[in-house]
This record gives structure tokens, sequence and C-alpha cells, in this order.
């Protein structure tokens, strides 16, 4: 299994935190952290290019606890995405946005199904926006609530960085996983992802930006805009097709 870099790390990690907080921490600090510096460009990242597992695992009963609480911490971070999206699109009335918040939700219904059929205890509530099992989450939701008010420009922006966040945690999850029926999931989503930065990027370039990327490196950006990286065919019909 490959080592995990992260550019930016939780000041909260550990040689003893399990592998799953790993994941939540590492995600909600880097996406803190870029957004704090959304208007800075060229931010560094030491995750490496990365081609998705296959998701070729033998089919596994009961997923291990610790895929079990990156399901729940993936479900919520879903909730978080798609609520972000619902507020860009008040903000702005520009229906992409609303296309992308559906696509959240068509995959916050499948993890939900999904969990559902697993038998798995304490399912995340799908409450108000910005109420979260996980505080940080919360915390992150505010913060990201400022974001993407000035322009449609930065508006985009913090799509994209959405984006981003959510192919790095996705492949992470992908990489944890020893069930078929998570990969399953995780892959379509994962190709969700790319789609929905490709189109974001593209909107961005006809606006004349040349977008930075904060957490993927550039080599890893061009590979997923030049179709380089694409996900195994899912057999889930989650791909969205958003028009920006």
């Amino acid at each position: 299994m490959r080592k995990k870099e992260f550019s930016i790390a939780s000041p909260h990690r550990t040689r003893t935190r399990t592998r799953t907080a790993r994941i939540r921490d590492g995600a909600i600090w880097r996406l803190m952290a870029a957004a704090a510096l959304m208007l800075i460009c060229g931010l560094a990242s030491a995750s490496p290019p990365h081609q998705p597992a296959t998701g070729h695992h033998p089919p596994s009963a009961t997923p291990s606890p610790d895929e079990q609480e990156t399901l729940r911490f993936l479900l919520e971070q879903r909730r978080l995405v798609r609520d972000i999206y619902r507020h860009l699109h008040g903000a702005w009335e520009i229906p992409a946005f609303a296309d992308l918040a559906g696509a959240e939700q068509r995959g916050i219904g499948e993890l939900q199904r999904l969990h559902r059929q697993l038998r798995l205890r304490h399912l995340p509530a799908d409450g108000e926006p910005g109420i979260f099992a996980d505080p940080a989450l919360g915390q992150l939701y505010r913060r990201l609530l400022t974001q993407g008010l000035f322009d449609i420009r930065e508006a985009l922006e913090l799509g994209a960085l959405i984006e981003e966040m959510s192919i790095i945690d996705l492949r992470d999850a992908i990489d944890e996983s020893r069930s078929h029926r998570l990969d399953q999931i995780y892959i379509a989503l994962l190709g969700n992802a790319y789609a929905h930065l490709r189109a974001i990027h593209r909107q961005l370039a006809r606006s004349g930006v040349d977008y930075q990327p904060r957490l993927l490196p550039r080599e890893g950006l061009e590979a997923i805009l030049n179709n380089a990286l694409v996900s195994p065919e899912p057999s889930l019909d989650l791909i969205s097709q958003v028009s920006l």
C-alpha cells in the first residue's frame, strides 16, 4: 500500500491514530487551510499523481470497523459538499450549482442505501445544514460559507477546491477498502468528482482563469483534465452530466 503524504496535515495527528482518523483529519485540515488561502496561487502539494485503484477486491461480508467509520465520514462529507453547492446556487442562481448539489444528493442516497443493506449501526442523520456528528465538519462548513460570495470566479474556484478534496479522500477510501461493495460506490463517486472538476475547469478557462490546484499536484490535475485518469466503468448509475 502506498504511503500517504499530505501537504497540510492535522496538528493532532499521532502515530496511534487509526488510518480512518488520518483520512478524516487530513481531509478536514487540508480543506480548511486551502480555503483560507483560496486566492493565493501555487500552493504546493506533496500528493503524488495517482491512478485510482481498480476496485478488484474480494467480496467481504461486513466492512471492518475502520471501513465503517470511513463510510460514515464520507456520507457526512457528501452532505457538506451538497449543502455548500446549494448555498452557492442560492447566492448566484447558477443552474449548474443546483446540478452539482443534485449529483451529491444521489451519491448520499447510494451511501445511505449501502449503509442499510450492510446492516451497519450509527447511520448519520441528514439533518439541517451545518449540523454534523463530527464537530470538525461543522467548523469547516461554517468557514466555507464565507467563500464563493465575492464573485463568480471565487464561487467556481471553491467548487474546484471541493472536488479536489473529494478526489483525494475517495482515493484514500478506495486504498483502505477491502470490500467490493464499498469499492463499487467509491469508484462511481470518484468518477463523479472527475467529471465535476473538468466541468468547473472548463468554465474557469472560458473566463480566462488559469486555475491552479490547491490540493492536487499540477500534473495530477492535468491528467484528470486530459482524461488520463479514468475510473473503471461503475455498475452504479451515479455519473452525472453537469453543463457549465
